[in-house]
């Protein structure tokens, strides 16, 4: 048995924000377009410089820019589950499909790119809608 006199890993404010954002898809994005940093793979680096011209970064945020629509608000993998139950079911929620869902959320101003996917499992796992449903498809979390 191996004893350690002291932790393999120490705790710093770095280790947190490097592992708190490294999961995330905004964290590139918003590298090269702050920092002008590249991955070191050629082929990664012009998918990002592609990809980049459709985002801004404006007070520390990431925004989507489309064509005919406002900026939207880029948000993380673990923001996005919350915007979808807040306004899947909250105070003014109408426990719509998971179509409906996803571009309910895009005119609030959110984007990620598994929006769609995204809202209709959650919209599928919405306990409530299923049990008012005609047939009951799907239960559970």
């Amino acid at each position: 048995m191996i004893r350690l006199r002291q932790p393999s890993i120490f705790k710093s404010k770095e280790v947190g924000a490097v592992f708190g954002e490294r999961d995330s898809w905004i964290t590139p994005i918003k590298e090269y377009l702050v920092n002008d940093v590249l991955p070191s793979d050629p082929l990664e680096a012009k998918r990002l410089k592609y990809r980049a011209t459709r985002y801004s970064v404006l007070n520390g945020e990431l925004y989507k820019r489309g064509y005919s629509r406002a900026l939207q608000r880029c948000a993380g993998p673990k923001e996005a589950i919350g915007i979808l139950r807040s306004i899947h079911s909250g105070n003014y929620g109408n426990h719509a499909g998971g179509v409906s869902l996803a571009h309910k959320t895009l005119r609030q101003g959110f984007y990620w790119p598994t929006l769609f996917a995204d809202a209709k499992r959650v919209a599928a796992r919405c306990e409530a809608c299923q049990k008012i449903a005609n047939n009951i498809r799907h239960v559970g979390n």
